[in-house]
C-alpha cells in the first residue's frame, strides 16, 4: 500500500518536528502525533522475494518506459538499472567520476557497494548512449541522474512511483529487476552461475574465490551484458 507507506513517512517527520519543538521548549503540550501510528496500523512488509517482472515482458516494459512522459533522468536511470543489473542505490548514485568511457566501464568504489568491494560493470552500447543522453540534459553536479528539482540523488520512491504510474507496481519492484536478470541468465542465456553472480555483485564468502571471480570474469561478464541488452531491446 503506497499511500499507507507515504502516510507513515509523513508521520515520522511530523513526529520528529514536534519532538524537537518540545525539546527546544517552543511547545509545552505532548506530541499530537502520539497514537496516530496505531491508527495507521503496522507497516506491511513483503514476504518472500521481491516481485520481479518475467523476463519475457522486459522488452515491452523498456519500450513503454521510453515512450512514457516524465523526467528523462528518472527514465534513463531506471533503464540503466535494468541494463546493468544494478541495485537501486547504486544506479541512483552513479557519478560521472565512476564512468570510464575509454574502457566502457562503470567502476563503483567499495564504499558505495553493499559488500564494500569495488565493482566493475562493463557498459554496453546502449549504456554509452544513456551516458551521452543524460549529459545532454545539461544538469549540473556530480551525478548522472540528478533530481530535476534539487539536483541531488533521486529517491528510491521516485523509481517506485514511476513503476506505479506505468501500472507495473503490482507485478514488479525496482529491486526485482535484478531477479529478472538472474532468472534470464539461468533459463535463457545458460551462463555459468558464478558469472551471473559476479555480474550482480553478490558476495562469495570464500575470500580467495571472490578475488578470483573479480579478476577473471570481466570479459565473460561484458559478453553477458551485451547478450542481456540484445534480449531487452530486441
Amino acid at each position: 500500500d503506497v499511500n499507507g507507506e507515504t502516510a507513515r513517512r509523513v508521520l515520522q517527520r511530523m513526529t520528529a518536528v514536534f519532538d524537537a519543538e518540545i525539546v527546544l521548549e517552543n511547545r509545552e503540550r505532548a506530541n499530537p502525533c502520539t497514537g496516530v501510528a496505531r491508527v495507521l496500523g503496522a507497516t506491511p512488509r513483503e514476504k518472500g522475494n521481491y516481485r520481479s517482472l518475467p523476463y519475457g515482458q522486459i522488452g515491452a516494459f523498456v519500450k513503454a518506459l521510453r515512450l512514457r512522459a516524465g523526467d528523462p533522468a528518472t527514465k534513463l536511470c531506471l533503464e540503466w538499472l535494468i541494463l546493468t543489473a544494478a541495485r537501486s542505490g547504486e544506479a541512483r548514485g552513479a557519478a560521472w567520476t565512476e564512468i570510464d568511457k575509454n574502457q566502457a566501464m562503470w567502476i563503483l568504489p567499495a564504499e558505495r557497494m553493499k559488500g564494500r568491494r569495488e565493482h566493475v560493470v562493463p557498459l554496453t552500447s546502449r549504456c554509452i548512449e544513456i551516458v551521452k543522453a543524460t549529459r545532454a540534459l545539461g544538469r549540473k553536479g556530480p551525478l548522472l541522474f540528478p533530481s530535476q528539482m534539487s539536483g541531488e540523488m533521486l529517491s528510491d520512491m521516485t523509481l517506485t512511483k514511476l513503476l506505479r504510474d506505468m501500472d507495473y507496481a503490482s507485478v514488479a519492484t525496482v529491486h526485482g529487476f535484478r531477479s529478472t536478470f538472474k532468472t534470464w541468465c539461468g533459463e535463457v542465456d545458460k551462463v555459468r552461475d558464478e558469472v551471473s553472480e559476479a555480474a550482480l555483485a553478490h558476495m562469495d564468502r570464500n575470500a580467495v574465490r571472490a578475488a578470483y571471480l573479480r579478476a577473471q570474469y570481466l570479459d565473460e561478464r561484458a559478453e553477458l551484458m551485451d547478450r542481456w541488452e540484445k534480449f531487452v531491446l530486441k
